[in-house]
């Protein structure tokens, strides 16, 4: 089942425990709009990152429920995680 976060605050906090980095990694990075195919179209921000090892990754966060969801992306190949 999908965690549902209270706050993007909250959800971007885990999405940066996964990455390996501190949350302040956000600070400053503009969201972009993209759409992800799964379960439904639906769009989220996406954030650009670095992750502990240098490596581009993307953290989603979209509208779920009463909340928010979390999105871990590759790059490379665009497929997308429900954290």
């Amino acid at each position: 089942m999908t965690t549902m976060y209270e706050t993007i605050e909250h959800a971007l906090e885990i999405g940066a425990m996964y990455a390996g980095v501190d949350k302040k990694v956000f600070d400053g990075v503009k969201p972009e709009t993209e759409t992800i195919a799964w379960p439904h179209y639906k769009n989220i921000e996406v954030y650009n990152i670095k992750n502990s090892k240098g490596v581009d990754v993307k953290i989603g966060v979209g509208k779920f429920r009463e909340g928010f969801d979390l999105w871990l992306i590759d790059p490379k190949t665009g497929y997308a995680l429900r954290k």
